[in-house]
């Protein structure tokens, strides 16, 4: 994964600098993840996270002393792991009965769709407003309203929501092709 922060920074100089950065506070970062969320693969995905957010955000580094990037780069990786947290117990209130809501209300494989081809159903799909696009498309790529909530940073109701908006508005939309097409 160093590498890959490294690619984010221009400078070689910065780049010297980032890593010394990540192998003088990696552990550090990793423990007060830990004290976050009590789980060791959880806080290693933190400190991931954290060192993505500090390689964006680089140039904040330049005039700290070492000292105040420790308690930098330890605060960044502290909300990272604040946010998994949040998202985890987001996750644990999930109902059974809401993800089962969703797969039944309207189903992709709805006669409609049998009956129209998938390069057109995509077309289609573009006229979508990108918010409802943006859903459907992760939707079809497998993922839950958990997952898509996760990915678009919004709350598992409006995930949901725009799932189910979008597969009725696709549904509406094909329909009205069919009757003008034939």
């Amino acid at each position: 994964m160093l590498n890959f922060y490294l690619s984010m920074i221009d400078t070689a100089e910065g780049k010297g600098r980032f890593e010394e950065i990540y192998n003088l506070h990696h552990q550090a970062m990793l423990k007060t993840a830990n004290k976050v969320l009590n789980n060791y693969h959880d806080a290693e995905d933190a400190v991931q996270k954290a060192f993505f957010k500090i390689a964006l955000g680089f140039s904040k580094t330049e005039d700290m002393s070492s000292v105040e990037i420790k308690g930098y780069v330890c605060t960044v990786a502290r909300n990272a792991a604040i946010d998994i947290y949040r998202k985890k117990q987001n996750q644990s209130a999930e109902n059974i009965d809401d993800y089962e809501d969703i797969k039944s209300e309207v189903s992709i494989e709805d006669s409609t769709f049998l009956r129209f081809d998938k390069d057109k159903i995509v077309e289609t799909a573009r006229e979508l407003s990108e918010e409802h696009y943006v859903a459907l498309f992760y939707y079809q790529l497998g993922y839950n309203a958990h997952e898509i909530a996760s990915f678009l940073n919004i709350s598992y109701d409006t995930a949901r929501k725009r799932v189910q908006r979008a597969k009725s508005k696709l549904i509406e939309l094909t329909e009205k092709e069919l009757m003008y097409n034939g």
